[in-house]
């Protein structure tokens, strides 16, 4: 049976700092059983983790939640990586994704002006303070990020398109 997908070990010690053989895997694979271009997915995937490394915000607060500084947890990264961002890797490059963005570095940038610039009639502060959901319509989308207050400090928990 020929080979669906072939890495070499050159190209894995090449993302090894972004990426753990699993999780390009894992990549990988959603790519392909959702008939992706795994590329695509890859790059994308790729560009985010990057954009995300050093994230920063401003969340100038909302009712209940108090204002400060947000930052990106690596485990939610993987989060809106896999269920946010591969997920749209198909129509990525035909220009009908719901991100309506051009690269994962774009999708970091959505994602901080949501926080910086948000909608306060469209937004909500939920648990007692402790959870914000921002949400900003950019271009015709509506986009929607999640942080949360994890021992005194503001870290996006989630952030998708809406609709």
């Amino acid at each position: 049976m020929k080979p669906i997908i072939t890495i070499t070990r050159d190209e894995v010690k090449a993302v090894e700092d972004l990426f753990s053989p699993k999780e390009l895997g894992k990549i990988l694979a959603q790519a392909y059983k959702k008939g992706w271009n795994a590329k695509d997915a890859y790059e994308i995937a790729r560009e985010f983790r990057e954009a995300t490394q050093n994230f920063h915000a401003e969340f100038k607060g909302l009712e209940r939640c108090e204002a400060g500084d947000v930052t990106m947890d690596p485990g939610w990264r993987e989060h809106i990586i896999e269920r946010h961002i591969t997920m749209e890797a198909a129509t990525w490059k035909k220009r009908n994704s719901k991100w309506n963005v051009d690269s994962g570095e774009d999708i970091a940038n959505v994602i901080k002006e949501v926080i910086e610039s948000f909608d306060r009639s469209a937004s909500e502060c939920n648990k007692n303070g402790k959870e914000a959901v921002l949400r900003k319509n950019k271009g015709g989308v509506w986009y929607r990020v999640v942080i949360e207050k994890i021992k005194g400090e503001w870290k996006v928990k989630t952030a998708l398109p809406e609709g």
